[in-house]
């Protein structure tokens, strides 16, 4: 590769990560935000009241046009693993990119 060709490629890798990066931000900023709703939500799951406005949905004694998908059987603790789920895959994501760099002397 000559020195055009390695500078023009360096730029689109750098041009790539930065709009990564700031997606990535963006992301995490609107999962931050969403984090107490979810912890919301997961202690209302296994709460007397959950019980209670799921019986009231089976028997439909809720206004019609309320929406309540979240008193379906698996509404919630589908939400609450998949937030689970995502955390550990960040986990492991962050895991990965500390030793890539420990491993490849590359420290930021």
């Amino acid at each position: 590769m000559n020195q055009l060709e390695r500078i023009v490629k360096m730029e689109a890798n750098l041009s790539q990560a930065q709009t990564a990066i700031k997606k990535l931000q963006e992301a995490l900023e609107v999962f931050k935000k969403s984090q107490p709703g979810i912890e919301e939500l997961n202690k209302y799951l296994v709460s007397p009241e959950f019980k209670i406005d799921f019986k009231a949905a089976e028997n439909g004694k809720l206004p019609v046009g309320l929406r309540h998908s979240l008193l379906s059987k698996n509404g919630i603790s589908k939400a609450v693993t998949e937030y689970g789920d995502l955390c550990m895959e960040m986990i492991d994501n962050v895991e990965v990119i500390f030793k890539d760099f420990k491993d490849k002397k590359i420290y930021f």
